[in-house]
């Protein structure tokens, strides 16, 4: 299956929200991919997962856990990207702690530089105490993307939506 959007950054969130809710639809029917996801999430930063951008001269591809299990072996780390890196920690979020979580994608302004610039995702965990109150959590950084600059998610367009389990 093949599913194209040309779409706002309100839309991306959306996508990322549909993602969420199509790997928690699947591993609900299926405990060997919730077992699946629970094992990778044990295993030491970037065994279970690592952060690939995608190709500059290819299309963004989303996938879901239930593709991603069955294209890479058990003992290889899944290589994916922001978007990738997002859904996988909120599904785990929701499933294994069953705990909120804001889907959060950073669209940075234009500059002469970067006419064009790259929209990042990335989650929020909210406070116990009040869920507009957040941490910033980014799957990407902790799977080999590297830390951006410090201001990086105080600044730009965001759209984010909040999931809960």
């Amino acid at each position: 299956m093949l599913f194209e959007v040309d779409t706002d950054l309100a839309g991306l969130v959306l996508v990322l929200k549909a993602t969420v809710e199509l790997n928690c639809y699947d591993c609900r029917r299926d405990p060997e991919l919730l077992a699946e996801l629970r094992r990778r999430l044990f295993l030491p930063p970037g065994a279970g997962f690592k952060y690939r951008p995608d190709p500059p001269y290819l299309p963004d591809r989303w996938s879901t856990l239930s593709v991603l299990f069955r294209r890479v072996p058990a003992w290889e780390p899944i290589r994916d990207d922001c978007e990738g890196q997002s859904t996988i920690y909120a599904t785990a979020r929701l499933l294994l702690e069953r705990l909120p979580v804001w889907a959060t994608i950073r669209q940075p302004e234009p500059t002469p530089s970067h006419p064009r610039p790259m929209a990042h995702a990335y989650l929020e965990i909210p406070s116990a105490d009040d869920v507009e109150k957040t941490t910033v959590f980014d799957p990407s950084v902790l799977n080999g993307m590297g830390a951006p600059p410090e201001d990086f998610y105080r600044t730009g367009k965001f759209g984010r939506i909040l999931l809960e389990p």
